[in-house]
């Protein structure tokens, strides 16, 4: 009776141990990720069709430790010769990755997948919707715990340009396409 008496006591002592360690829920992210977020504007200055131009936009998103997904949206600012011809503009997917984000310098990766369009200022020919791939490789500084600056270099891939379009004024996906240099502020929740 003493030894069944004690098998059952080591038995209940072992399964309640078991018990202890319930399994707990595991998510995609893990359970100390940080969910945070932003939002500022972007300045990118580049050629369009051989002519200095400037961009102007704003993008967000959430940021899920130091890697961030969001949505943008930029078009065309100055006055160049080239905006009496044309409205240039397009928005949607924005991604990136920063590292050491905890350090006052950091790198920092990211890209922008969007739609958009190429318009005639003066309806000379017709839309034409444009699809956007803009890698981008980024140096930010922490100014304060609200808010980032960065400084960086893309470049915008264009394609969509079509023969009944903007391809009539004598524009192609080449014209639109091409190297820039970007400055950003971000305002949000980094800590």
């Amino acid at each position: 009776m003493k030894k069944a008496f004690l098998i059952l006591f080591v038995m209940t002592i072992g399964l309640s141990g078991l018990a202890q360690e319930e399994d707990e829920l595991q998510t995609l992210f893990g359970k100390n990720t940080k969910v945070r977020g932003f939002f500022g504007p972007t300045l990118e200055l580049t050629a369009l069709s051989g002519e200095f131009s400037a961009m102007l936009g704003a993008g967000g998103g959430i940021l899920l430790d130091d890697f961030f997904l969001g949505g943008y949206g930029v078009g065309l600012t100055n006055t160049s010769t080239l905006q009496e011809e044309v409205d240039f503009g397009y928005g949607g997917l924005f991604v990136g990755y920063t590292f050491l984000s905890n350090k006052p310098f950091h790198p920092g990766i990211s890209a922008l997948f969007g739609l958009g369009s190429v318009s005639s200022s003066d309806n000379v020919f017709d839309d034409d919707n444009v699809f956007v791939i803009t890698p981008a490789v980024e140096l930010e500084v922490n100014l304060a715990r609200f808010m980032k600056a960065s400084i960086g270099a893309t470049y915008r891939f264009v394609g969509g340009i079509s023969d009944s379009g903007a391809k009539l004024a004598g524009y192609t996906n080449q014209d639109f396409s091409g190297p820039a240099g970007i400055i950003s502020l971000r305002f949000g929740w980094f800590d």
